[in-house]
């Protein structure tokens, strides 16, 4: 199971806020974008996300629909719905994770995580499948 990790400078008190169901209180909207190398450290200025002219960070939704916990008491949140990119029209690279950000400040890196590394040729279309985004929460 692919898995993954808050960025170091992301406050608990905000991530309890926007992920967790139990506080009830949610961004609209995340943004996911597709990672083509992973963070080296905790502070995500390290990451390679996709740079191609046909590819955008695709929209993921908040709240209990669009994420669950593994089991009662459990301090992992996973993805309950699939994110799914448009058709590349160019060569994408080998996407090998993701990153999840805050859709109204993009710059507020949230938390990101390994997927299989998949190749995304032209034509090709990247995906997540539901349950693909397992992070574990810090607390």
């Amino acid at each position: 199971m692919p898995n993954g990790r808050f960025f170091d400078n992301f406050a608990d008190s905000v991530l309890k806020g926007w992920l967790w169901r139990e506080v009830g209180q949610f961004p609209v909207n995340y943004e996911i974008g597709a990672l083509i190398a992973l963070p080296t450290d905790g502070t995500g200025t390290s990451l390679v996300e996709v740079t191609a002219a046909s590819y955008s960070r695709q929209t993921y939704g908040s709240g209990p629909s669009n994420w669950d916990s593994i089991g009662g008491g459990s301090r992992t949140i996973v993805s309950s719905t699939e994110v799914l990119w448009p058709e590349a029209e160019e060569y994408w690279g080998v996407m090998v994770g993701y990153v999840l950000r805050d859709a109204a400040n993009t710059t507020r890196l949230i938390a990101y995580g390994t997927t299989p590394p998949v190749s995304i040729a032209e034509g090709a279309r990247a995906r997540i499948l539901a349950g693909g985004m397992v992070i574990n929460l810090p607390w």
